[in-house]
């Protein structure tokens, strides 16, 4: 995983070293390697990362970016203990402009990279003034983590919830038929489309404080209503994923853990083609909710406890990952500017993509960004643009129902302790729209 970020006009080289060389330092995952014996792989945590993890070089032609990217890319080695590359390209004056960080996607996720960034900058003032370089403490390590959930695992603890993933493999997957072609990482395309500001800020705040939902459940609605209409029937089978950082144990702390904890877990979405958004929403809210441990399990599951799943489940042809609001930089006084058009590739051109559809969702700048990739030699633009427009539209009306006056309702999730189902708790309370906190 890659990020390229511009630097502040007067930035330090050597302070900037130092301060990658502490996050190095700080954080395990940077320093990690996988051995392969007979019981299998082994990851384990160096004493220092190998020689030559940050290069400088000059100029920021973008064909010399691209190239150094994808030589830096290529050279990150897991078995050798090489998870990150760091590269500083200065500019006519010999400043450090622009920054390329590449790590390899077994030592981050996406909130990894808020934890690297975040702690980069503190580790550059630091080092700027000269004084050391003191961060924040990482809570559970990733290898303890891993560890406690194979034994928790293994012990069958976690196999209550075998029964829910196995009917999800039962849900329709295939989506409608297009051109035979190749679907790789290096023949797809992605198509973004963006919500505006307004509409952006009344899904992050109104609609959830409307119908106390997530942003998941917003954006599962509205893309579950427009693959509905598409596939002509009321179950899609979406891939999912999340930041898979449950609090599964009360003694572990992953807050400031950097690794890739990503939950993927398939999700048979029910959404009545033609039912109205308040429906829709409520019932999206609780298939949500039933999720075992967020979809973490499923993972567990599949990896650690193989029996307890079938072999013939079903596999989700449309994905679905949304990021959050992100941040990469940006202040007027800090070290990092903000992002920069991406470098390099971060995925092998050759490797087969797990889905033929998805959709990658992210507010920057106060707007909803949505990237749909898609296989050209399957699907024709206009198809996957249609679809996108489609979304676009769902989510504006959400936004105009949840500011109407008769908008908003509770849900069995709401009074966990309750036991109701939907239609019980609608005759006790009137559907909810009136109810204050119980």
């Amino acid at each position: 995983m890659t990020q390229r970020l511009a630097l502040a006009p007067d930035t330090d080289p050597e302070a900037l070293h130092r301060a990658v060389l502490a996050l190095v330092e700080h954080h395990p995952a940077l320093r990690t390697r996988f051995r392969r014996s007979a019981g299998g792989w082994h990851q384990e945590v160096l004493a220092q990362a190998p020689d030559g993890v940050l290069t400088r070089h000059q100029g920021t032609l973008e064909e010399q970016v691209q190239r150094a990217a994808e030589q830096a890319q290529r050279s990150l080695d897991p078995v050798e203990g090489r998870m990150l590359r760091a590269l500083v390209f200065e500019d006519g004056t010999g400043r450090p402009a622009q920054l390329v960080l590449t790590v390899h996607h077994l030592a981050v996720d996406g909130v990894s990279w808020r934890i690297l960034l975040a702690d980069l900058e503190a580790a550059y003032r630091a080092a700027r003034t000269g004084a050391p370089v003191h961060l924040p403490a990482t809570g559970t390590s990733f290898a303890r983590w891993a560890t406690r959930l194979e034994r928790h695992a293994r012990s069958g603890a976690l196999d209550g919830d075998a029964a829910y993933w196995t009917g999800t493999g039962r849900a329709p997957a295939d989506l409608p038929t297009g051109r035979p072609g190749p679907n790789t990482h290096g023949t797809a395309a992605t198509l973004t489309v963006t919500l505006d500001e307004r509409t952006t800020g009344a899904l992050l705040r109104k609609v959830p404080e409307t119908y106390r939902t997530q942003v998941n459940d917003v954006l599962l609605s509205a893309l579950g209503r427009t693959l509905a209409r598409w596939c002509g029937r009321d179950t899609v089978l979406i891939g999912v994923e999340g930041h898979g950082r449950e609090d599964l144990f009360a003694d572990q702390d992953l807050s400031r853990t950097v690794g890739w904890f990503t939950a993927e877990f398939p999700l048979a979405l029910r959404v009545d083609p033609e039912a109205g958004w308040h429906d829709t929403l409520r019932s999206v809210k609780e298939q949500l909710r039933a999720v075992p441990l967020r979809g973490l399990s499923h993972g567990a599951l599949r990896h650690l406890r193989p029996a307890a799943l079938p072999a013939d489940a079903a596999e989700p042809q449309f994905g679905f990952n949304y990021h959050g609001q992100w941040d990469t930089g940006g202040s007027a006084d800090g070290l990092l500017r903000g992002p920069l058009p991406p470098a390099g590739r971060d995925t092998d051109p050759d490797e087969p993509r797990p889905y033929l559809l998805d959709v990658v969702g992210a507010v920057q700048d106060g707007r909803l960004e949505l990237g749909w990739t898609y296989p050209p030699a399957v699907y024709d633009e206009a198809t996957v643009r249609e679809l996108a427009d489609r979304t676009l539209q769902a989510l504006r009306e959400l936004a105009e129902h949840c500011a109407s006056p008769g908008a908003g309702g509770r849900t069995p999730s709401d009074f966990p302790l309750a036991g109701l189902d939907q239609s019980q708790l609608d005759r006790l309370v009137g559907d909810g729209r009136d109810v204050e906190d119980v």
